[in-house]
């Protein structure tokens, strides 16, 4: 008995770091590389499938943070984690990405059902949260990446609609934006801006060409090499 007692708690214990390691403290939710997994399991799904993946951030959170402390900032994001758990339930891959960055996964789902999510979303977070007596409002910034349409893979994805997010929340907070379908004619999100800049010396005896990259079966752009 007092073997058997020994190993359950060494199991229980090995059970609770690999918790801690994969799940955020805070809200609970996926930490990062639980959250590409988990993405990347409803990608390699077998047949021809969709799949919405939302990043939000909360609009003016740093200054939330600095005009009522960091326990303030945890409190609301604690609070938001709530609510957005009571939405998701257990049907949706959800994590925390970093600081007030967070990830839905959304199985099965286009274009016309990500942005009607979206509206759900907003209902759901951006109601009064009571921080020091002061209501506090929160406004989200949301970008929208879809599989197959918007990249091939998790990283694709997740980085395509972190640029999205970051786009609708420089050109209006509380805003949502959806990345451009991953084409070679609309691919200078993920090229540097302007033309290709001759490689060679002032005389411009070298340049610098691209050509798409695209998968053999389906057709869909992936990328491209120089």
């Amino acid at each position: 008995a007092p073997v058997c007692g020994v190993l359950m708690a060494q199991y229980e214990a090995r059970r609770q770091v690999v918790q801690r390691a994969r799940h955020d403290p805070l809200t609970g939710f996926l930490a990062r590389a639980a959250l590409c997994d988990g993405l990347d399991t409803e990608i390699d799904r077998p047949g021809d499938h969709h799949v919405a993946v939302l990043m939000f951030n909360i609009d003016r959170f740093r200054d939330i943070n600095e005009a009522f402390g960091y326990r303030s900032g945890d409190f609301l994001l604690a609070t938001l984690a709530t609510r957005l758990r009571a939405l998701c339930g257990e049907e949706n891959v959800v994590g925390r990405f970093s600081g007030d960055e967070f990830v839905i996964v959304l199985p099965h789902t286009q274009h016309d059902a990500a942005i009607a999510f979206v509206g759900t979303l907003r209902a759901a977070l951006c109601q009064p949260v009571d921080i020091n007596n002061n209501q506090i409002v929160p406004s989200l910034s949301i970008g929208i990446s879809l599989f197959p349409d918007a990249g091939p893979d998790g990283e694709t994805l997740l980085a395509r609609a972190e640029r999205a997010m970051r786009q609708a929340s420089e050109h209006a907070r509380g805003t949502y934006h959806v990345a451009p379908p991953y084409e070679y004619a609309r691919h200078s999100d993920l090229l540097p801006p302007g033309p290709a800049r001759p490689c060679g010396p002032a005389g411009g005896q070298m340049h610098l060409h691209y050509q798409p990259q695209r998968r053999a079966g389906s057709g869909v752009f992936y990328g491209v090499e120089a």
